[in-house]
């Protein structure tokens, strides 16, 4: 069953897809009220001369089942490049194949071949068996971190702080 499940990179014309298989993702974790992106959103940072990210789709015999968005990036504590998962995403239907693994290898694949040294994901806190998934891998938690985010009128007061000079 696993060798029937192809994976290939994600076109523009994938976005519907992509939302898609992301609002799975917010509804497996029951945070579907967190989602503010829109199809929109996808096509016009993920596609084109500056996209902000790559995605991976699984697909069983043409329907998707799986989806892996990830970014490159650079440590500046490591002096070496990396890459972010931003989301892995596997249907309940091939869970236990070995498909959240494989879309993993394809992406640090993609890293190693422009030189990344090593990949990084957040899981969020209430995902225990994404975080079991992961521990099974060999990945350990970066408890010398705390992720810290800023947005809406907080960012814009930020922004505002240079566009004020």
């Amino acid at each position: 069953m696993p060798n029937s499940i192809s994976i290939r990179v994600a076109t523009s014309n994938d976005v519907d897809t992509i939302f898609n298989l992301v609002m799975d993702l917010a509804k497996n974790l029951d945070h579907v009220h967190d989602v503010q992106s829109t199809v929109e959103d996808l096509r016009e940072y993920g596609f084109g001369d500056h996209a902000f990210y790559k995605a991976l789709i699984a697909e069983q015999g043409g329907k998707p089942v799986g989806l892996c968005i990830y970014y490159m990036t650079f440590s500046s504590w490591r002096g070496k490049p990396g890459v972010c998962i931003l989301d892995l995403y596997v249907d309940e239907s091939v869970r236990g194949t070995g498909l959240g693994r494989r879309l993993m290898a394809e992406v640090a694949y993609a890293g190693s071949v422009v030189g990344s040294k090593f990949l990084h994901l957040a899981v969020h806190h209430s995902n225990e068996s994404g975080q079991t998934f992961y521990q099974r891998m060999g990945m350990t938690s970066a408890d010398t971190e705390q992720v810290y985010q800023i947005e809406g009128e907080n960012l814009v007061a930020l922004i505002g702080e240079v566009e004020e000079k």
